[in-house]
């Protein structure tokens, strides 16, 4: 894959589905686990690369140690394995923090951010970051991430064409989302026809 078209590929995978994503990557042989940036960072590193890394997996000290229990209290750590995004921790966020709690993209970001610096945080500690952030993003707004591709072309599209309607600029997406995937499928599968032919895909 060349230089442009590696540019371009890491525009286009934005636009992808999380199972079109996976998708390409059963087709290169790489692993299909993870969230979409997990997806995206795991192609663009092969077709840079050639090579097939995995992506850093979180250290011991941010996982559960099998046979313990993890009581949901305010100095418990929060811990891959054993952390929920279900009703009871939302009820008890809640409790902590207000009734405005809800579940946001910044405080997941947040809590594997500490994970993977081997650091989790207690369910204290991410209740006061995560009231400190509620209240700073009543100030700024957020930005939005790349993988957000269909918010941020929403939001810019309906700012440059403020007579589309709700359904015109849906439409408008689609046909985008739909251009960019067919131009990202056109290079790989040139480029799926250079690895076989280097006999490098099963290596």
């Amino acid at each position: 894959m060349n230089s442009v078209e590696l540019v371009q590929i890491e525009v286009y995978l934005y636009y992808f589905h999380v199972q079109e994503l996976r998708e390409v990557c059963d087709r290169f042989q790489l692993s299909s686990s993870g969230n979409k940036k997990d997806l995206i960072l795991r192609l663009l590193s092969y077709f840079k690369s050639g090579k097939k890394q995995e992506l850093m997996s979180f250290p011991d000290s941010s996982r559960v140690i099998k046979g313990r229990t993890y009581p949901l209290e305010p100095k418990t750590k929060i811990l891959m394995g054993a952390y929920k995004n279900d009703l009871n921790t939302r009820m008890f966020f809640k409790k902590h923090i207000g009734d405005h709690f809800h579940f946001t993209a910044f405080g997941i970001d947040w809590i594997n951010e500490r994970w993977a610096q081997g650091d989790p945080p207690t369910y204290e500690e991410f209740a006061s970051f995560w009231q400190k952030e509620y209240e700073s993003r009543k100030i700024r707004k957020a930005t939005l991430k790349k993988e957000w591709a269909y918010l941020n072309f929403i939001q810019r599209y309906s700012k440059e064409h403020p007579e589309c309607s709700k359904a015109q600029v849906i439409e408008a997406w689609k046909l985008e989302r739909n251009s960019y995937v067919q131009k990202a499928n056109m290079i790989f599968d040139s480029f799926f026809l250079e690895l076989v032919g280097k006999n490098r895909l099963t290596q």
